[in-house]
């Protein structure tokens, strides 16, 4: 397959997401030699990593993660390329984010942070106040480290950045460009949608076609945004796998999304002008 690929001029790129506690000099050598870009589930210190990552016995993750880390950073060494510390904000640590951010990036070394709220749970309207007002301290804290010529990436400006009307929201190419292959072989689009309505095939018989098709036919419109006079720019209303695994339908998106979208709109307009400056190369390209 990888040949047949070659053959047409495709650049193909592989991306793993895992809980770091299987790791050895083999799997390093595997991850080196495909220079597969790691996503690395860590959600904080060890208290709070492991409130929710145990293992079946029971036990914190966090020690097994921790031990491994001498192999992620050779292998960042021997690529160049850096792991991505990815943790899930929930409703046990969601008062902590700004901590954990810190923790990842002065503690541990970590240069990229993808911050991504459990979209499984519902939220109230005051838990996102709370949690805008932990977004700004980490925005303020990466605007420091930028000024300290420390800088490190943070998910979640990347995403604000689309904001900007010159880069305004556009379809991501689900299961076009990008497929996402689950523990049990299912493909699906998207991690953001393990539902059956974004599952696209599995490895034993390949791609499902109509499938394939229909999302890239979709036509998305305002639909029930309609109304909403930030419905040109947000973010929630165009991740069709996100609406898809709440509603079944593409234009119809989870309310407590649509709530939080606005308040990071806020902190954008609020800090654009600093946060421009540290990612014009983003803007530029």
């Amino acid at each position: 397959i990888d040949k047949q690929i070659l053959s047409k001029g495709i650049t193909v790129n592989y991306s793993i997401t895992t809980n770091g506690s299987i790791m050895n000099k083999e799997i390093l050598r595997f991850f080196i030699d495909k220079k597969a870009h790691i996503k690395l589930s860590i959600d904080g210190d060890k208290m709070i990593h492991d409130r929710n990552r145990k293992l079946l016995s029971g036990k914190g993750s966090f020690e097994l993660i921790e031990r491994n880390l001498i192999f992620y950073k050779l292998y960042e060494k021997y690529t160049s390329i850096n792991i991505q510390a990815a943790h899930v904000i929930t409703h046990n640590n969601y008062r902590e984010i700004f901590y954990s951010v810190r923790y990842l990036v002065d503690k541990l070394g970590f240069n990229i942070i993808d911050s991504s709220l459990d979209n499984t749970e519902k939220w109230r309207q005051d838990e996102l106040d709370i949690l805008a007002d932990e977004w700004e301290k980490i925005i303020c804290y990466y605007l420091l480290k930028y000024k300290q010529k420390k800088p490190f990436l943070w998910g979640a400006i990347l995403d604000m950045m689309k904001y900007e009307k010159s880069h305004k929201v556009s379809y991501c190419g689900v299961g076009l460009v990008r497929t996402y292959v689950r523990y049990d072989g299912g493909i699906y689009g998207c991690a953001a949608n393990l539902s059956e309505s974004g599952l696209i095939g599995n490895v034993w018989s390949g791609f499902t076609t109509k499938k394939i098709e229909m999302l890239r036919n979709i036509q998305r419109g305002k639909g029930l945004c309609r109304e909403c006079d930030f419905g040109e720019i947000c973010n929630s209303k165009e991740c069709i796998m996100n609406n898809l695994e709440y509603s079944g339908r593409t234009d119809k998106v989870k309310p407590d999304a649509c709530y939080f979208e606005k308040k990071k709109y806020n902190l954008w307009e609020k800090y654009k002008n600093d946060l421009k400056i540290t990612l014009g190369n983003f803007l530029e390209n």
